[in-house]
């Protein structure tokens, strides 16, 4: 499977990232309940590193560092992951 057009375009969604998407709160209490979910489920403590596998933009870090744990992101797009870094 050739990845390149995802790739391609998530590297030119980046730098206009925040334009294109300027208000993902209304996901948030979505985004937060998975987290909560996904720890609650697989952690026994909150003393752990873990991949957010198509980190994006980073938007889960915060929650995933909010629950003790050290994310670290990683996806195709280094466009993206330079955004997931501010």
């Amino acid at each position: 499977m050739d990845l390149t057009p995802v790739r391609t375009v998530y590297d030119a969604a980046a730098p206009t990232y925040d334009v294109l998407l300027p208000d993902l709160r209304i996901e948030q209490p979505v985004d937060r309940t998975m987290i909560r979910a996904f720890c609650d489920e697989v952690l026994d403590t909150s003393d752990h590193t873990v991949l957010d596998a198509g980190c994006g933009a980073g938007r889960m870090i915060p929650e995933l560092k909010d629950r003790g744990l050290r994310p670290r992101g990683g996806g195709l797009s280094s466009g993206m992951i330079e955004r997931a870094r501010r």
